[in-house]
C-alpha cells in the first residue's frame, strides 16, 4: 500500500539504525558494525528499490532482510513485526494479497505480545491488511481496516500528513469500486496534492492513484455513472 512506501523508507531506517546499536549492545565493535551495516544494507536497497516502483526486487531485499533480523539474538520482536509489515507492502504492491494478509496477521500476533511504543506502526499494519484484503476482493473488511488505519492516523500523524493522504487514496479506490465516485472523489482531491507533493508526480505509486482517479472516478463522474450521484 502506498501509506509507508514513499515515507517509511527514510522513518524506518532512521529508526533501525536506533535499534541496532541496542540490541548489539553485547557484540564487539567491529561484529556491531558488521551487522548493523548489513541489515541497513538490506533496507536501503529494498526501500530504493521500492521507490524505483520494482517491487519484484524490493520483495527479495525485504524477505532477505526478514531472515536476518530472525537470526539476530535479542533483536526487537515488535522490529520484526513491521518488517513483516514492509515486505507485505511490496507483496501488495505485486497483488499477492491474500500471501500479504498472512504475513500481516502474523505481525499482528507478535504486536499482541510485544507491543509497540510507536502508534503510526498500527496505522500502517491496518492500511497493509485494508490493501491485502482489497485485492481479494473483500471490500467491506478493506474498508473497515482502512477506517482504522486513518482514524490512528488523523490522532498521531505530525508533518506532511502523508500516511492520511495514502489511508484516503486507499478508501477511495474502494468507493470507487463500489460505484460511490462522488465520495471517492473528495478523498483522492485530498490525497493526491499531499502524495504528490511528498513524492513527486513521477513516483510509481503516485502514477498509480493519478490513473485509478482518472481512470475510474473521474470518468464514472463524467459519465454520469456514480451510484451515489446528487
Amino acid at each position: 500500500m502506498m501509506n509507508y512506501t514513499i515515507r517509511t523508507k527514510i522513518y524506518i531506517c532512521l529508526l533501525l539504525l536506533c535499534v541496532i546499536p541496542i540490541f548489539l549492545m553485547g557484540c564487539s565493535p567491529s561484529t556491531k558494525r558488521e551487522k548493523s551495516d548489513h541489515l541497513n544494507s538490506l533496507l536501503q536497497n529494498a526501500y530504493s528499490s521500492q521507490n524505483k516502483g520494482n517491487f519484484v526486487q524490493a520483495e527479495r531485499y525485504h524477505r532477505q532482510a526478514l531472515e536476518y533480523m530472525k537470526g539476530l539474538e535479542g533483536f526487537p520482536s515488535h522490529e520484526i513485526a513491521r518488517q513483516l509489515s514492509n515486505l507485505a507492502s511490496s507483496l501488495n504492491h505485486l497483488k499477492k494479497g491474500e500471501e500479504a494478509e498472512k504475513l500481516l496477521y502474523e505481525a499482528q500476533e507478535i504486536l499482541k505480545d510485544f507491543p509497540s511504543s510507536d502508534v503510526m506502526q498500527y496505522a500502517v499494519l491496518y492500511g497493509n491488511i485494508a490493501e491485502s484484503q482489497r485485492l481479494q476482493g473483500k471490500l467491506k473488511e478493506a474498508e473497515a481496516n482502512y477506517q482504522k488505519a486513518l482514524f490512528i492516523a488523523e490522532k498521531n500523524e505530525k508533518g506532511d500528513k502523508i500516511f492520511i493522504a495514502s489511508d484516503k487514496a486507499g478508501l477511495a479506490l474502494i468507493w470507487a469500486q463500489q460505484g460511490k465516485c462522488r465520495q471517492a472523489e473528495i478523498y483522492y482531491k485530498e490525497a493526491l496534492p499531499i502524495l504528490i507533493k511528498r513524492g513527486g508526480s513521477d513516483h510509481p505509486i503516485v502514477k498509480k492513484i493519478q490513473t485509478e482517479y482518472n481512470g475510474i472516478t473521474k470518468r464514472n463522474i463524467e459519465l454520469n455513472a456514480c451510484k451515489d450521484s446528487t
